[in-house]
């Protein structure tokens, strides 16, 4: 697993770069997931070995950091990758997202149009606001999240 540390705010980005060839693919994981364990066994699907890949825990999942003074809202979240993927030189990548992490996708899509090269989401949550599961969970202490 690789680190990547963020400028703003001061907090680890964790990731996989898993080598192949190709265009590099990122993948960016749900609500309460993490791409580090999701999509691992999905790369070694006869369509998908062999290509580079990227595994990023976005911030507040898996084993990135999980700031204070960081909003967690999608555009937040898109900025923090803009960041990353900028230091890592990436001049073209398809990007995919599942359910959070398509809404995050799409951000990041109309903040990098010219890099990326295909956008994939699948069941994204499309009103930035969240569902009525995501906002209830949202607004609970961190402590009551961690108990239940």
């Amino acid at each position: 697993m690789q680190c990547f540390t963020l400028a703003r705010p001061t907090a680890a980005l964790r990731y996989h770069d898993l080598p192949g060839n190709g265009t590099p693919l990122i993948m960016l994981h749900g609500l309460g997931c993490a791409s580090s364990f999701d999509y691992p066994r999905l790369l070694a699907e006869p369509a998908l070995a062999g290509r580079r890949a990227l595994l990023v825990d976005l911030p507040g999942f898996g084993f990135s950091d999980k700031p204070a003074d960081f909003s967690y809202d999608t555009h937040a979240q898109a900025q923090a990758l803009c960041e990353w993927i900028t230091r890592l030189d990436l001049a073209r990548f398809d990007l995919f997202g599942h359910s959070m992490g398509g809404s995050v996708a799409i951000e990041l899509a109309t903040l990098l149009p010219e890099r990326v090269r295909r956008l994939v989401v699948a069941e994204p949550n499309l009103d930035s606001g969240g569902g009525s599961f995501s906002r209830a969970l949202a607004a609970w202490d961190e402590r009551e999240y961690v108990e239940r």
